[in-house]
C-alpha cells in the first residue's frame, strides 16, 4: 500500500503512529489532512497488526502503512521490556524519521503529527516559518495559558505534536541523540519530571544546543489543545479556528460515549469538539460499511472507574458527551 513512490517532489510528507483503538482519530487526522493540505501524504506506524490490516482494508488514497516490525531494532526491542506500553511508544517517536526516510529516498522533509491532532486549515504557513527562517528542525511550544504555565516545569516547553525534520545531516544528527536519550529513558512517572517526561522534555535544550538547525514555530494561536484554546478564544472574541487543533485525552471510552477532555476543561472551545465529533461520525458510518466495528478505548476495567468519572466531572476536571446523532459541516466553509 505503499503509494508514496509515484508522488512529486512537492508533496508534504507526515507520520504518525496509532493502534486499532485509535483508528477513528487516526482517521480523522489523515481527513483532516487531505481536506486542507491536499499536497499532504501520511505514512502510519501501526502499532498492532488489526490496524495494519484495517488500514489495508480501507485502502485509502495518500496513506501507507509501516507494521511496527519494521522499525523494532534489538536496541527498541530490549527498550520495549522496562517501559510501559504508553512510555514505548514515546521512545518510537524520533525512530519514525529513520524509518520513513529509508523506506522512501525521495521524502525531503518529514512532519511526526501526533494522531489526536485535526486540521481546520492548510498547515502551510509553519513550513513557511521554518524555510523563512533557515532551519531544518520545526518545533512546537505548548504554548500554556497564563493559568497552566507551572505545567511547562513538568511536562516541558515544546510539544511533540508537530515536529518536522529536513533530510540533512545536521538534522538528522539532532534525530540520533534523540533516539538514544530515548531510548534511555521515556519515563512519565511523577519522580522523574524534572529531567524527563516521555519523549518532549528533551527538546527544551535544543534552540540553544542546535543553533541553526532548531526553528520554532512562531504562529502560537494556530496550534491550539486544552491547555491555552481558552486564553486564544477570549482574546480572538469569536469562533476561532487554528491550523489544527490536539484533541488531548480525547477517547471513546464506551461505544457512545466519549471524554471530550480530562486535566483541563476549556469552555470556548464547543465548535472545535462539536465538529471533531461529527467528522468521527462520518469516518464511523465508513467503518461500518467496511465491516470494522466502532473502536474505543475502556477505562481501566475495575469497579471504580465510573465514580472516579463522576468525581472529575463534579470538580470540573473532565467534559463527556454522547455520540452525535446530527451531521452538520465539518470545520470552517
Amino acid at each position: 500500500m505503499n503509494q508514496a513512490g509515484s508522488l512529486g517532489p512537492e508533496t508534504e510528507h507526515y507520520v504518525t503512529c496509532f493502534d486499532h483503538r485509535f483508528l477513528l482519530q487516526g482517521l480523522a487526522l489523515h481527513e483532516s489532512l487531505r481536506r486542507h493540505h491536499p499536497g499532504s501524504f501520511l505514512w502510519v506506524l501501526a502499532l498492532d497488526d488489526a490496524v495494519a490490516t484495517q488500514l489495508r482494508q480501507l485502502r485509502r488514497s495518500r496513506l501507507a502503512v509501516l507494521p511496527l516490525p519494521s522499525v523494532e531494532s534489538p536496541r527498541l526491542k530490549a527498550a520495549k521490556k522496562n517501559r510501559s506500553w504508553a512510555e514505548y511508544i514515546y521512545t518510537l517517536t524520533p525512530f519514525t524519521f529513520d524509518l520513513v526516510f529509508g523506506e522512501d529516498a525521495s521524502v525531503r522533509r518529514l512532519t511526526y503529527v501526533d494522531a489526536d491532532l485535526c486540521f481546520f486549515r492548510n498547515p502551510a504557513g509553519l513550513f513557511g516559518d521554518l524555510e523563512r527562517q533557515g532551519g531544518g528542525i520545526l518545533v512546537t511550544e505548548h504554548g500554556y495559558a497564563p493559568e497552566h504555565r507551572a505545567l511547562e516545569r513538568e511536562f516541558g516547553r515544546f510539544c511533540v505534536q508537530f515536529l518536522t525534520v529536513t533530510r540533512d545531516p545536521d538534522c538528522l544528527g539532532v534525530i540520533r541523540r534523540w533516539q538514544m536519550q530515548c531510548l534511555e529513558s521515556c519515563s512519565t512517572a511523577s519522580i522523574h519530571r524534572s529531567q524527563v517526561y516521555g519523549d518532549q522534555k528533551y527538546l527544551d535544550d535544543w534552540p540553544e544546543t542546535h543553533r541553526g538547525v532548531v526553528r520554532i514555530a512562531a504562529q502560537a494561536r494556530e496550534l491550539l489543545g486544552p491547555w491555552n484554546v481558552d486564553h486564544h478564544q477570549r482574546r480572538a472574541a469569536r469562533k476561532y479556528w487554528p491550523v489544527f487543533y490536539h484533541f488531548h485525552s480525547f477517547r471513546i471510552f464506551r461505544p457512545d460515549w466519549v471524554q471530550l477532555c480530562t486535566g483541563y476543561n476549556p469552555r470556548r472551545a464547543d465548535h472545535l469538539y462539536t465538529a471533531y465529533l461529527h467528522l468521527l461520525r462520518r469516518l464511523d458510518e465508513k467503518l461500518g460499511a467496511n465491516g470494522i466495528g466502532r473502536p474505543f478505548v475502556p477505562f481501566a476495567g475495575d469497579r471504580w472507574w465510573l465514580p472516579r468519572l463522576g468525581w472529575r466531572l463534579a470538580t470540573g476536571r473532565a467534559s463527556v458527551r454522547r455520540w452525535p446523532t446530527t451531521l452538520p459541516a465539518f470545520g470552517p466553509e
